[in-house]
């Protein structure tokens, strides 16, 4: 940010005070920009399926949302995950791995490479594997009411929204703005210091 005051001729148009100030405010700034990058979590992605008519337990609708990151298809590193079986909680997700249990579960855009287990405290899991060479299954439990449904995944009813542009600014990004807002009101202070002292 660039703050230019009209003084007199004998005066710089920024004291040094300015300068350094401005440069401190710069710094931190720069280090709370640094911070939010690093508590980035990826983008929110909104999640739905629902069980066609071939599945066992059809119409029940699996709603959810998480943070991860696409590239092409498939969408990784996925964390913060809600789940709910026809709108009741899974609880909190304490698993979360691909089917063969040997690494992160992986969510696909289309529905057509999904590889995940999801189970939450509630007792419900969601479990999809679908691709070359699997049954292109996709499960979902809930403990709690004795629910279950199961098929081959029909893609036209998955659904997966990058709905990231629609989310709240999180709390990183208020404390930018107010770093901003705090190098405007030390110019904008210190300019009206210097207009009480040269009566201009």
């Amino acid at each position: 940010m660039t703050c230019i005051f009209y003084k007199d001729p004998e005066q710089n148009m920024l004291t040094q005070w300015h300068m350094k100030a401005i440069t401190r405010y710069s710094a931190l700034l720069a280090l709370a920009m640094g911070l939010s990058a690093a508590a980035c979590y990826g983008d929110l992605f909104d999640l739905s399926y629902t069980f066609d008519s071939s599945s066992i337990g059809s119409g029940t609708v699996v709603t959810g949302q998480f943070n991860g990151t696409a590239t092409g298809n498939l969408i990784n590193g996925i964390s913060n995950l809600s789940l709910f079986f026809d709108g009741s909680s899974f609880g909190t997700i304490f698993y979360s791995e691909n089917v063969e249990g040997t690494g992160p579960a992986v969510v696909s855009l289309n529905g057509a490479q999904n590889d995940f287990v999801f189970a939450g405290t509630a007792g419900d899991a969601f479990v999809s594997d679908t691709g070359p060479n699997t049954v292109n299954g996709i499960v979902a439990l809930d403990l709690g009411s004795g629910s279950l449904a199961l098929g081959a995944i029909d893609p036209r009813y998955w659904t997966v929204v990058d709905v990231t542009s629609r989310s709240v600014p999180e709390s990183d990004s208020t404390l930018i703005m107010l770093g901003l807002g705090l190098v405007s009101l030390a110019c904008v202070s210190r300019w009206k210091s210097q207009r009480s002292v040269t009566g201009r």
